[in-house]
């Protein structure tokens, strides 16, 4: 008996599991529902086929079964693993109808939080998540605020945020490290203030270059 058959006999919900995430990346693919919010669902969906190995029914491997994933769902599968990662890093403290309401553009942000700094996030911020009439700049700004980053008081938050492939990205992190090299930023500086200077750099560089012509 193979690995896979035995999987199926043992755990009968497992196929239940992979219909279910079926069903949101079609929904997700074809816009039916709100997609925030789906996109957190998915993410729940996929972390419960990962714990269980229910993806052992579809692939050779987990990564494997996130490819088919990927194909189904139209979109690089750099977003699912993102979708995963805010129900794996944010379960333990946050109910999956509160993740599920606050959306994913909430959620991502603090979930990236959490993950970088191996804590529980606030009272406040989970408040501030599963408010609607905070905007999702305002809530960045909430995450920057609590990690103390140093901010001008005229200063606005700005969210920049893209999907793209590897060697898009690639392209990118090598352009970023041009303007790091060539502004001398210091890379012990809190991540969002690199990035910033980066930026600020690099958007200096092309007014430089192309307004004249």
């Amino acid at each position: 008996m193979s690995m896979q058959e035995a999987v199926q006999i043992f755990n009968p919900r497992h196929e239940e599991l992979l219909v279910r995430v079926d069903e949101l990346l079609d929904a997700a693919r074809e816009g039916r529902i709100r997609l925030s919010q789906t996109y957190v669902e998915i993410g729940i969906g996929l972390l419960d086929v990962k714990k269980s190995e229910a993806w052992k029914l579809r692939s050779h491997s987990w990564d494997g079964y996130v490819r088919g994933c990927e194909t189904r769902f139209g979109k690089a599968r750099t977003a699912l693993y993102g979708y995963a990662s805010v129900a794996e890093q944010l379960g333990p403290y946050v109910e999956p109808k509160q993740l599920v309401a606050a959306g994913v553009s909430k959620m991502q942000p603090l979930a990236a939080m959490v993950k970088k700094t191996k804590k529980r996030p606030s009272d406040e911020l989970l408040k501030a998540a599963g408010d609607p009439a905070i905007g999702v700049d305002e809530f960045r700004a909430k995450i920057a605020t609590s990690q103390h980053l140093p901010a001008d008081p005229k200063a606005k938050w700005r969210s920049i945020g893209f999907f793209c492939d590897d060697d898009e990205w690639s392209e990118i992190q090598r352009a970023f490290a041009l303007a790091r090299r060539e502004d001398e930023i210091d890379e012990n500086l809190p991540e969002t203030i690199v990035q910033f200077r980066t930026i600020s750099c690099m958007a200096k560089e092309c007014i430089s270059s192309w307004e004249a012509k």
